[in-house]
């Protein structure tokens, strides 16, 4: 599973690079940007992924890796805005990322009982709402 999710960002990374450089525009005019033949090749991917068998485990990770290129196609344009106003937002957002997968792997690596990562989750988020909603200022 952290093979596949990782070759899946690596795929969406390459994406936004294409994007960004202006690969697609020179080699791929028709998914230059984040484009409605982006989006149609898309849901064309997903609805193949649902009609492959379960048991055709290479093909349908193939697909996945094009769904994920194209995604990251499709959010070039954003991480080039990004990147123009303030370059420091991608940096946070994929340490950032990085950080809290790290915090999920860890929590399932050391919680031998799933339910207990589920209930202190719920708890956890009932005692922070009143945070998020301006309830603990004084």
């Amino acid at each position: 599973m952290y093979r596949t999710l990782a070759i899946g960002v690596g795929c969406a990374s390459v994406g936004v690079y294409a994007d960004y450089t202006g690969l697609t525009a020179r080699y791929l005019p028709l998914f230059n940007g984040a484009g409605f033949a982006t989006m149609l090749a898309s849901f064309a991917l997903l609805f193949w992924l649902q009609l492959v068998p379960v048991s055709k485990v290479g093909m349908r990770e193939g697909i996945f890796y094009a769904f994920a290129g194209l995604q990251g196609l499709s959010i070039g344009t954003f991480v080039s805005l990004f990147l123009y106003v303030d370059p420091s937002v991608v940096l946070t957002a994929v340490v950032g990322t990085a950080l809290i997968f790290a915090c999920f792997t860890a929590s399932a690596l050391i919680v031998q009982d799933r339910r207990y990562i589920m209930l202190f989750g719920t708890f956890q988020s009932s005692c922070a709402a009143p945070c998020r909603t301006g309830g603990c200022e004084r």
